[in-house]
């Protein structure tokens, strides 16, 4: 038996989970691929693994403070008021990273050598069905199940070409090459977190669970990413080799070795289309709304608060990412900040009360844990600039705390995802 939690709607956590899971396949394989080699296939079920540790705890605090919020909620009732707003900030940020991310790799796929002006004519369609579809949930599962469909159509396409052909080496998938070093085996689980992020926050509209069971809707979610992954990047790198599977769009070039002059590049090449646009604007509509809640709540300026300000000044940011940032850059901030948003959740999740369902500490352990040491993993440049970012969320908070004097008139006036 079963009781609804009330976060946020099933329907609702999907899309970001299918957003993130269907473009991802575009965006992250090539920086993953760059940092393990051939060690690929074994960072996605340390990434997995982290991810189901904090479902669990997830889970368990959506049931102790149904409503909408979040780590942003857990955080502010269980570690205290400046901690809420960190991972309010850490999801705004991880998100238009992402979004950035995508319109990136959606120009290394379609137009390489069109470069950023072809990023951020990406990234501009992608903000405009953001607005577009903002004010209807329809539309915006909609664009995630496009970008879930596509991605997976384009793994299958890989696969199919790469058995058809027999262009694919099995023994490239070997694990006896070279070890890429532990930052490098955790830099690509790390960097892998960020498409299984949108499947662990699908614990916070779950079905509540019996006492002490697994939630099943994040369980499921995550083990179809997991096998997702597991796929396409088995077969970029059997067909590619690991270092080939590294660099710009590895499922684009994988099936264009596969398939020779046939339909498959072009077929991908239109998925990726619709997959990176699809959840550049989900990504940007989640961002977007955080940031209303943050101005609301006072923890940024009062400027951006309302549904326009707040889409303009995400749309804004985004873009900037895109004019500066590489790919395998945009995609590691993005997913550092994800892993920050969800270690504030473990670590609420350690202070559950017994009565509360409380997770087994060593699953909230292996879930604080496991985002911290994939966090630290990734590039040195890639954890400064997004500590920087998620630095001026505690700098902003301790401002308002000193120029007002009190917490300020809180509200809920949307909902942060």
């Amino acid at each position: 038996m079963t009781t609804s939690t009330g976060t946020q709607g099933a329907p609702t956590a999907l899309t970001g989970a299918a957003a993130l899971a269907g473009a991802g396949v575009f965006a992250v394989l090539a920086p993953a691929a760059d940092e393990a080699g051939t060690w690929l296939t074994a960072a996605v079920p340390l990434a997995a693994a982290v991810a189901l540790c904090t479902a669990v705890s997830t889970a368990r605090l959506a049931a102790a403070h149904p409503g909408p919020g979040g780590a942003r909620v857990y955080a502010r009732e269980r570690l205290g008021d400046p901690w809420g707003a960190i991972a309010a900030w850490a999801w705004a940020v991880g998100a238009t990273a992402a979004a950035a991310a995508m319109a990136l790799a959606l120009a290394d796929n379609l137009a390489p050598v069109g470069g950023r002006p072809a990023a951020l004519a990406a990234l501009a369609v992608a903000a405009a069905l953001s607005w577009a579809a903002g004010p209807v949930r329809r539309g915006a599962g909609l664009l995630a199940a496009a970008a879930l469909v596509t991605g997976v159509l384009a793994t299958a396409a890989l696969v199919a070409a790469a058995w058809t052909s027999g262009a694919a080496a099995p023994e490239r998938l070997e694990l006896d090459g070279a070890w890429p070093g532990s930052f490098g085996a955790l830099g690509a689980a790390g960097t892998l977190f960020l498409v299984f992020a949108g499947a662990v926050r699908t614990a916070e509209a779950a079905p509540r669970p019996r006492r002490g069971a697994v939630p099943i809707l994040p369980a499921f979610a995550l083990a179809a990413v997991g096998l997702l992954y597991l796929t396409v990047g088995a077969w970029a790198v059997a067909v590619l080799g690991p270092y080939r599977a590294s660099a710009g769009s590895p499922v684009a070039a994988a099936v264009a070795a596969a398939d020779g002059p046939g339909p498959g590049a072009p077929a991908v090449a239109a998925a990726a289309v619709v997959a990176c646009l699809a959840a550049g604007a989900v990504l940007i509509s989640s961002a977007a709304r955080t940031v209303g809640v943050l101005a609301g709540q006072g923890d940024l300026p009062e400027a951006l608060r309302g549904r326009t300000r707040a889409w303009a000044a995400t749309a804004l940011a985004a873009a900037a990412a895109v004019a500066v940032l590489e790919p395998s850059t945009a995609v590691g901030v993005a997913a550092f900040a994800l892993l920050a948003y969800h270690l504030l959740a473990n670590a609420s999740a350690l202070r559950l009360g017994p009565d509360e369902d409380r997770p087994p500490l060593l699953v909230a352990l292996g879930g604080l844990a496991g985002c911290v040491v994939l966090g630290l993993s990734l590039p040195l440049p890639t954890v400064v600039m997004a500590l920087a970012a998620l630095g001026s969320a505690a700098a902003a908070w301790l401002a308002r705390r000193l120029l007002h004097g009190g917490a300020g008139e809180r509200g809920e006036h949307q909902p942060a995802e």
